[in-house]
């Protein structure tokens, strides 16, 4: 059954992010970066590559910006996507400022509008998807056996022999496995969950490692905490509203 709640949320998602896209140039000059391309958005949130090959992306999910957040206060993980900083948006208009704003007349100040989106500035990486459908598949008949920790490497490369994968494919199942140990430590140590780790969420960095770049926590992982959060963007100092007066109006259509 789908509730009047997800219907007003998706709502407000595509809202929001229909904004952030418009103004992708300002937020991205506020992490030194210029946009390339759009590189796909899903209901949690929308990502962007960086002319120098890193990635912004925007997000409204609570258990991925607390993860990120704690991951970018660490030492990087090999295996884990890096993150550079997590940081609140605010000042986001709205339709009907009524409804999502405390206090319209102070909206400027940054402190109102939508609330709840972030921008995660982290690495790029190539998606296992770019590799093909054959290898997402084999991928996916193993992955739960790799993370778990059910299968011995030994068992793990056996299976991969005798499944007659074309070289390339066996070749980079074989990359993931070797690295399993370091893929399950580097889960292991912030709460990751692997059950996520489908070939939707990972892929190569760089450096040839294999690192999970759609990240989610276990339960009972801990929220967000400010302390692990950076500067807030606040969307009223670098793309404020103006109106045909000369004065900026929060929500003012006169632009």
């Amino acid at each position: 059954m789908i509730r009047l709640r997800d219907l007003i949320t998706e709502t407000t998602h595509a809202e929001v992010y229909d904004y952030l896209r418009q103004h992708i140039d300002r937020i991205a000059a506020e992490h030194a970066e210029t946009p390339a391309r759009k590189l796909g958005s899903g209901y949690w949130g929308e990502a962007w590559l960086m002319q120098s090959g890193r990635v912004l992306k925007f997000t409204a999910d609570p258990n991925e910006v607390a993860l990120a957040a704690r991951t970018s206060r660490r030492p990087a993980s090999p295996h884990l996507i890096g993150v550079y900083s997590v940081r609140p948006i605010t000042g986001i208009p709205l339709k009907d400022p009524n409804t999502l704003y405390d206090d319209p007349a102070e909206w400027q100040s940054g402190r109102y509008g939508a609330r709840g989106y972030y921008v995660i500035h982290q690495d790029g990486i190539t998606p296992l998807s770019e590799y093909g459908v054959t290898l997402e598949f084999a991928y996916n008949s193993l992955y739960t056996a790799i993370f778990s920790g059910e299968w011995t490497t030994e068992r793990l490369l056996q299976r991969i022999e005798r499944m007659n994968y074309s070289n390339r494919d066996a070749e980079l199942l074989q990359r993931i496995v070797s690295q399993a140990d370091g893929i399950r430590r580097d889960m292991r140590r912030f709460g990751v969950n692997f059950t996520e780790a489908h070939s939707g969420n990972v892929g190569f960095n760089a450096s040839g490692n294999f690192v999970i770049y759609d990240m989610q926590a276990m339960q009972g992982a801990p929220g967000v905490k400010p302390s692990n959060l950076g500067k807030p963007i606040n969307m009223q100092q670098i793309a404020p509203v103006h109106t045909t007066d000369g004065i900026d109006t929060p929500g003012d259509p006169d632009m």
